[in-house]
C-alpha cells in the first residue's frame, strides 16, 4: 500500500476520533486499503474512509502521534495550559514510563479542571486545602511518591 496516494486527516464521526482518509476513486486503492485495514469504513456522509484514531493506526500510516494529555488539555482553562505542558515536559525529561505519564497527567489535569480560571501557580495552601476532599479518594489509591500526593503530603 503506497501511502502517498491516500490524503489523511484527524476528526470526529459518531462521537468517536477518526482518521480520515482520502483518495481519487480507484478500485484498486480500495482493495488495497481494506486489505491493509480491515476496519476501514466508508461514510456516506463524509464521502471518506476512515479508520479508528489508535496510536497502532497512526503508526502503521506513519502518522505523528497524539501529543500526550491532548484531550485533557481541551478540557483546562487557558490560563493553566502553560503550567500543564510544563508538567508533561517534566515528566518526559525524568523519562517516566507511559503508564506513569498518563496517571500524573490525568491527576494533574483533574486539579486544573477543579481551578477552572485560578491559577494552579498562585494556589495557596488554603485553596489546596479546598481541594482535597474531592481528592482524598483519589490520593489513598495513589502511590505517595505522585507529585499531587506530594502537594497534599506536605499540607498535613
Amino acid at each position: 500500500m503506497d501511502l502517498d496516494l491516500y490524503n489523511f486527516s484527524f476528526g470526529t464521526h459518531r462521537d468517536k476520533n477518526v482518521i480520515w482518509i482520502r483518495f481519487e476513486k480507484n478500485n484498486t486503492l480500495i482493495q488495497e486499503l481494506q486489505k491493509a485495514f480491515p476496519s476501514a469504513t466508508w461514510s456516506s456522509t463524509n464521502r471518506a474512509w476512515h479508520l479508528p484514531d489508535l496510536p497502532a493506526v497512526r503508526d502503521a500510516l506513519k502518522l505523528a502521534r497524539k501529543e500526550w494529555g491532548s484531550q485533557i488539555k481541551s478540557e483546562i482553562d487557558e490560563v493553566n495550559q502553560k503550567a500543564f505542558s510544563d508538567f508533561i515536559d517534566q515528566l518526559k525529561l525524568k523519562a517516566y514510563s507511559k503508564n506513569t505519564i498518563r496517571t500524573y497527567i490525568t491527576e494533574f489535569g483533574h486539579l486544573l479542571r477543579i481551578l477552572r480560571t485560578f491559577p494552579v501557580d498562585d494556589l495557596s495552601e488554603d485553596r489546596l486545602k479546598d481541594c482535597k476532599s474531592f481528592w482524598g479518594i483519589t490520593l489513598s489509591r495513589l502511590h505517595k511518591s505522585t507529585p499531587i500526593s506530594q502537594m497534599f503530603q506536605k499540607q498535613k
